[in-house]
């Protein structure tokens, strides 16, 4: 029905809840193989496999799209296979995907010439288990492999690393997981001109509160920091409590002192988030600034509301 009911199909969202462990994932070779829709903009796929050609000859058709997010077995084990030629996915400014699809995807530097913003679904871990990134295909069947869930040197990490540097045009960038802060130096080291972050960690990851300062001023163009590692509202009350707006007040200090441009704090997807108010000539090295709690459907213009209760000094 998707391949002769929707010929004029912008958006296209498939994404399958399946145990991947038990059930492996639903391949849409055929889909890929068939599928031509000139306008189509937005493609979002999880849960399903697919082959090399298939996906390469998808992606060529299909100079449109503007946001992709690949599901982890597309094409799987065989991300080394994936070469797209120059001309491919020139309107590409958001892209959601492992580090070895995006180290596929930004192979060369035709590929630097895409107006990408938007980098989700990354990391940079000098090793890892082959297990917690890829199911069972059919060609991996095929062969022996015992060691699928011993840890072994990343085989992605040095090329995805090329091309993010190459990629200038970067400015939004997700971690999935980061075990060492060494890994957030990395990055910085080859985009610091990203001006968005978020950073996700393993669950025994544990650092100081002046270390996670200190790794978001190695970005020195960085204005919006995603995620809840400093600060947390609680997103069902109103307002905050004087201890809980003390706490906030502390680590939002800190942070405009290490990253002097950030101006928003996204705490997490529909939660609260915390405005920074600059101006006047106010010195965030000095008298520290001021900021306002919104809900994450308000607007983040740094200029007071009416009635609205404003932090800081």
């Amino acid at each position: 029905m998707l391949l002769t009911n929707c010929p004029d199909r912008a958006v296209l969202v498939l994404e399958l809840d399946l145990n991947e462990q038990i059930d492996g994932t639903a391949n849409i070779d055929h889909l890929l193989g068939n599928a031509r829709w000139a306008n189509l903009r937005v493609l979002r796929l999880r849960g399903v496999n697919c082959r090399v050609p298939e996906l390469t000859r998808f992606l060529i058709a299909h100079p449109s799209l503007e946001e992709l997010a690949l599901a982890q077995m597309m094409p799987g084990h065989a991300w080394t296979q994936l070469e797209l030629p120059s001309d491919a996915l020139p309107n590409l400014r958001h892209l959601e995907c492992s580090s070895a699809q995006t180290a596929a995807l930004l192979k060369g530097s035709e590929a630097s010439s895409r107006p990408l913003e938007t980098l989700l679904g990354i990391e940079v871990h000098d090793t890892v288990v082959d297990s917690r990134y890829f199911s069972w295909d059919d060609d991996w069947e095929d062969e022996d492999h015992d060691d699928a869930d011993e840890e072994r040197p990343s085989p992605w990490k040095v090329l995805f690393l090329e091309g993010l540097k190459a990629q200038r045009s970067i400015t939004r960038l997700g971690v999935v997981s980061i075990r060492a802060p060494e890994e957030i130096e990395t990055l910085s080291a080859v985009a610091p001109q990203v001006r968005e972050i978020e950073i996700r960690t393993e669950r025994d990851f544990k650092i100081l509160d002046a270390e996670w300062h200190r790794l978001y001023s190695l970005f020195p163009a960085l204005e919006v920091i995603r995620g809840g590692n400093l600060i947390w509202f609680d997103p069902w009350t109103e307002g905050l409590t004087s201890e809980a707006a003390d706490k906030a007040n502390v680590q939002l200090q800190a942070l405009a002192r290490s990253c002097p441009r950030l101006r928003l704090i996204l705490v997490g997807l529909r939660a609260k988030k915390a405005v920074i108010i600059r101006g006047g000539g106010e010195s965030a090295s000095n008298v520290g600034v001021r900021w306002v709690v919104r809900k994450w459907e308000e607007n983040e213009s740094p200029y007071i509301k009416d009635g609205e209760r404003v932090y800081g000094p």
